[in-house]
């Protein structure tokens, strides 16, 4: 439901039917400001409608797909903009206009690698940096400290390297786990 706010002039917000708790009848007419209304269209169609701020700064991304993610984004447009194509290898390349948000942020990283953000250069960056946070939370620095056995624990935790996998073995099931989603059809 999209609202105008009464303490702050010309903001907008939004709520979700199931967080509504009471509803309230009253006697005043609802009088539709065009403005407000406007506002709120930019804002859905822009998909920045929940995690933004008043005027989406919309930008231009690109984002390259496997074709095995076509049928999954016909059906679920991130917003009204999104158009599909298809590119020379067979690849889809999808374009629309959308504020570099956590809202964008999290709907490419659940493509996981069937994803390839080609711009803007923010959004690109946004998940290198989150590459990097996953490397160093989940990285090499939590297998065992050399493989020499100078150390019998791991560094970074101080747990017992034995409970942690060898590096060979996370990549297989990281392969392993890349296989069975190609077979499943994602």
């Amino acid at each position: 439901v999209g609202c105008q706010s009464e303490r702050h002039a010309g903001d907008t917000y939004t709520l979700k039917f199931r967080r509504m708790k009471s509803v309230k009848l009253s006697k005043q007419t609802f009088v539709e400001d065009p403005k407000v209304v406007d506002k709120l269209r930019r804002q859905v169609t822009s998909g920045a409608a929940f995690l933004s701020g008043q005027e989406p700064k919309l930008q231009d991304i690109e984002i390259e797909f496997e074709s095995r993610a076509r049928l999954y984004l016909e059906e679920n447009p991130f917003n009204r903009s999104m158009k599909i194509g298809k590119t020379k290898d067979g690849k889809i390349n999808v374009k629309l206009k959308a504020e570099v948000n956590q809202l964008l942020f999290n709907w490419v990283v659940s493509f996981s690698n069937v994803a390839h953000v080609k711009k803007p250069a923010a959004l690109r960056s946004r998940l290198k940096e989150f590459a990097e946070y996953l490397t160093e939370t989940y990285g090499p620095q939590h297998q065992q400290a050399d493989a020499k056995g100078k150390s019998s624990a791991c560094q970074h935790h101080g747990t017992p390297a034995a409970q942690h996998q060898t590096a060979a073995h996370h990549r297989q099931q990281v392969k392993d786990r890349i296989r069975d989603r190609k077979r499943n059809g994602f």
